[in-house]
């Protein structure tokens, strides 16, 4: 999702690109200039461009990801280390957010920020999908999605690492019931104004689920039909899907499945080679930071309250995001993760089974 990759382990051509794509929508969003240019004339293209989207994107390309990483190491190893999985999805997701807390913290007790702190406890927990809607505001309405990543990370691997030795049946099946349980989730969770209950991680994780099947049907693929690329894009812009929340949000995740999967088995194409345009590959690359600090800067959304200075006006807030993004990843995010090798096992390389293993242009962290 919102994390990139291991870059000295792993290169997926095309995937900087997407988060890119994925972040900008969010970003410009937020900052509430896709709403004043598609909002009145052209809705249909303001519902594409809206922040939940880019949420779309992140959450399915991390599912893909992550599952798709999983095969590859089981492939390699004929095992999954989950002591090495965790230390890796640590250092790349919580000393960031963690930071975010802090800045948050400390900006709190200097400016009004609209922050309540009766969410401190939720949003140190790592459950800040879980807050009351009254705790929400404006500086923090984004961390829920890190949230719903982490717990994504905690489960997934169990189940997966659990039972992939014996077929890809069950897990398989496990991805298909906790798709099904979202699907119940959101037919009959009680709706009220307390809970913005489709934040909770159960429906949530329908994007990510998707990105995670996705990987298990398709993972070990070599090539993958042209077509594939359309019928995702016609999927995830298919007119009308505003009105069936449930539908919608399963064929748009499905729909940007399908052109993850083309990317990712398709890594000499043109459309490739235009996401690796170095500009766009930039902003992916630094992506999980613009995420995290670009609420911190400019919102949700340009109103403030009554006292409230801070974040600062909203072009302001950009300038300072371009700025921190850049500098929180080579000065920061960086040498966290380089950390990590202290933490890790060594593994020993055991010749391959009968299942090819995927290259190393074939698998990302």
């Amino acid at each position: 999702m919102l994390t990139g990759s291991n870059r000295e382990r792993h290169y997926i051509r095309g995937f900087d690109g997407i988060r890119a794509i994925a972040v900008l929508i969010v970003i410009l969003g937020h900052a509430n200039i896709t709403g004043p240019l598609f909002r009145e004339h052209y809705p249909f293209v303001f519902y594409l461009v809206t922040a939940p989207r880019g949420v779309d994107i992140f959450f399915v390309l991390s599912g893909f990801l992550i599952t798709t990483l999983l095969i590859g190491e089981y492939d390699r190893y004929h095992s999954v280390n989950l002591w090495n999985f965790l230390v890796r999805r640590s250092f790349r997701l919580l000393p960031l957010y963690y930071l975010y807390c802090a800045a948050l913290i400390v900006f709190s007790l200097i400016f009004v920020t609209g922050f309540r702190w009766e969410g401190l406890p939720f949003l140190l927990l790592n459950i800040f999908n879980f807050v009351p809607n009254g705790l929400r505001t404006a500086i923090n309405g984004h961390i829920w999605s890190l949230s719903i990543e982490w717990h994504f990370y905690l489960v997934w691997p169990l189940v997966f690492a659990s039972f992939f030795s014996r077929g890809k049946t069950i897990p398989i099946l496990a991805l298909i019931g906790t798709l099904l349980a979202c699907v119940v989730a959101i037919r009959y969770y009680p709706r009220s104004g307390m809970f913005n209950y489709l934040a909770w991680t159960i429906p949530a994780a329908i994007p990510i689920v998707i990105g995670a099947l996705a990987a298990m049907l398709f993972g070990r693929r070599k090539s993958f039909h042209w077509i594939a690329l359309p019928v995702g894009l016609f999927l995830y812009a298919l007119p009308g899907l505003q009105s069936f929340p449930l539908t919608g949000a399963m064929l748009r995740a499905s729909g940007v499945a399908l052109v993850v999967i083309w990317v990712y088995c398709n890594q000499q194409s043109f459309v490739v080679s235009a996401l690796e345009f170095r500009p766009l590959r930039f902003i992916g690359m630094i992506s999980y930071g613009l995420y995290v600090w670009h609420v911190f800067f400019i919102g949700t959304g340009p109103s403030r309250a009554a006292g409230q200075n801070w974040p600062p006006n909203q072009m302001l807030g950009l300038v300072l995001t371009m700025i921190v993004a850049p500098l929180s990843y080579y000065y920061f995010e960086r040498p966290m993760q380089s950390l990590q090798k202290r933490f890790l096992q060594p593994r020993q390389r055991e010749e391959p089974r009968s299942t090819p293993a995927l290259s190393s242009e074939k698998a990302s962290a």
